[in-house]
């Protein structure tokens, strides 16, 4: 297995966009913050070495 040890160096971009919605107050009483959705695109410069990829997020924030 030739070269199964052998690092390498693959550059990449990404490009990305998220949203916040329904930001809830900051007040006692309040106990959520929202909810959060992003999306991340991946991909390789390199000839050689392939990556693409996508990075889905979702979340929700609360306040304790």
């Amino acid at each position: 297995l030739d070269g199964l040890e052998r690092g390498f160096w693959v550059p990449f971009y990404e490009v990305g966009a998220g949203v916040s919605l329904f930001e809830g107050e900051t007040d006692a009483d309040s106990w959520f913050g929202g909810l959060s959705l992003s999306a991340i695109r991946h991909e390789g410069l390199s000839s050689e070495q392939t990556v693409k990829a996508w990075m889905l997020e979702a979340g929700v924030q609360v306040w304790l």
